[in-house]
């Protein structure tokens, strides 16, 4: 919604919104996210929009365009953002880029392309196995978090979905009340850093 918001009210720029593969985010935005989005903000019957499968971008009237893409496949994709401008960029799924150097691509590639509208990068993602990322370093309080306003919430915190998750919730732990002991619940409930060691091909926890 930041992004459409942003688009729409600085008409001609061109906001980024990166995923971890291109067909994880035409999967995830164009169906799930966009179309209620725009339906939600009354663009429907208010503001004119395109949604392009095909190049993933959504063009306004305003001559705005939102463009999606994925990065984590090599570093050629990655450098498809050099040299372009941006209002805005989101870093979908941020810590679960393996194949990248996330470091290099925000400090390297993005914050030259923001620089002209003195815009934002922000970093988004539950947290996973991968200690040694940067999104790992930044949202867990290192060094690297001074140069970044760093936010949390849990499922909790969602108001369209809290009501379904309670009572999904509450069957789990009927059945097992020790789910909230476990890495994998902490991580993608709780939005906190643990290491779930079955998911891992060496189950090692140096601590």
């Amino acid at each position: 919604e930041l992004a459409l918001k942003g688009a729409f009210e600085n008409p001609g720029v061109s906001i980024g919104i990166i995923g971890n593969t291109r067909d994880s985010v035409k999967k995830i935005y164009f169906k799930d996210i966009v179309r209620p989005i725009c339906k939600r903000l009354g663009w429907a019957e208010d503001v004119d929009f395109w949604i392009n499968k095909t190049e993933l971008s959504v063009e306004l009237s305003n001559g705005s365009i939102i463009y999606f893409a994925g990065a984590d496949a090599n570093e050629d994709e990655m450098n498809k953002f050099l040299g372009q401008k941006f209002f805005l960029v989101v870093v979908d799924e941020a810590s679960m880029y393996a194949n990248i150097d996330l470091k290099y691509l925000i400090h390297e590639i993005l914050e030259p392309a923001v620089s002209d509208y003195e815009g934002t990068i922000i970093m988004i993602g539950t947290p996973s196995n991968y200690l040694n990322s940067y999104y790992h370093k930044v949202t867990s309080g290192k060094p690297e978090a001074k140069a970044w306003s760093v936010h949390k919430w849990t499922w909790a915190d969602n108001p369209h979905v809290v009501k379904q998750i309670t009572k999904l919730l509450e069957t789990k732990k009927a059945v097992d009340p020790e789910i909230v002991n476990d890495p994998g619940y902490k991580q993608h409930w709780l939005g906190e850093w643990q290491v779930e060691l079955s998911a891992m091909v060496y189950k090692f926890d140096p601590k």
